[in-house]
């Protein structure tokens, strides 16, 4: 979808399908600044857990799947500048608005950098989950998810249910089993995911820089992998929901944006 989208065919998107992809709404200069930004943080990081002084929650919790801190790819005297430029300096904060109304809060704690490996060597795939199975489902979420460089070919894309019916959070097979791995808990099997709702809404679109995939708390979505796959992909999941003094309250670093009157 261009990203001439209307407010209100942004949000009857969402509703009907779970997500909306929007062609080309971040200019792509931006994103080569934050693209380089990206690798020396992973390189640093990189660096870090190869010295093996790396800290053993940010390991545990952030570097083991793919992440970074959102703040890594800040220069000097910048805040949170993926949101600051890549939201609230496109059109993406007006569709947001339309949305959510006039003021909508961003989840800096879940505002994140992530990178996958091809090979899988330094973090596995995601399986097919929901975002609301470690983000709960006390808030309706939007996640704007945007490569940093092409993606869904040659590096590993997102694949997405479109089914705007998914508005709960279900639980699969291994919730909360101890026993299983953090990914092994929160995953449904790509059989089920396709007999259940129909292998003609698993979508999976050839991504370029600029291009913004928003998809809500209860989307199912996984990493979209095939063999044929090489090059690594570095994308951002950019995370709001309405702003409530509940949301202001959770603890998860929340940045206020009002529309101007």
């Amino acid at each position: 979808m261009a990203a001439d989208i209307t407010p209100r065919v942004f949000a009857q998107s969402i509703q009907q399908q779970g997500c909306v992809l929007l062609r080309g709404v971040i200019p792509q200069s931006d994103l080569v600044v934050f693209q380089a930004r990206a690798r020396e943080a992973y390189a640093r990081r990189d660096a870090e857990f190869a010295r093996g002084n790396m800290p053993e929650e940010f390991s545990r919790t952030m570097y083991r799947f793919g992440h970074v801190l959102g703040s890594e790819l800040d220069a000097p005297g910048e805040q949170f500048a993926i949101v600051q430029q890549l939201v609230l300096k496109t059109k993406l904060i007006q569709l947001l608005f339309g949305f959510y109304g006039s003021a909508v809060g961003f989840i800096l704690n879940n505002c994140l950098p992530r990178r996958q490996d091809p090979q899988q060597l330094k973090n596995p795939n995601v399986p097919y989950h929901q975002d609301a199975a470690f983000m709960g489902d006390t808030f309706f979420i939007l996640n704007a998810w945007t490569p940093l460089m092409m993606c869904g070919d040659d590096a590993p894309g997102l694949e997405v249910l479109r089914n705007g019916t998914l508005t709960t959070l279900l639980h699969p097979p291994h919730w909360q089993n101890s026993d299983k791995t953090p990914y092994e808990q929160i995953a449904f099997e790509p059989d089920w995911v396709e007999q259940t709702y129909g292998l003609e809404k698993c979508w999976h679109p050839v991504m370029m820089p600029g291009d913004v995939l928003v998809f809500s708390n209860f989307t199912l979505h996984r990493t979209y992998h095939t063999s044929a796959m090489t090059e690594e992909r570095i994308s951002l999941e950019l995370r709001c929901a309405a702003l409530t003094p509940q949301l202001e309250q959770s603890g998860w670093g929340i940045m206020k944006v009002e529309a101007a009157v």
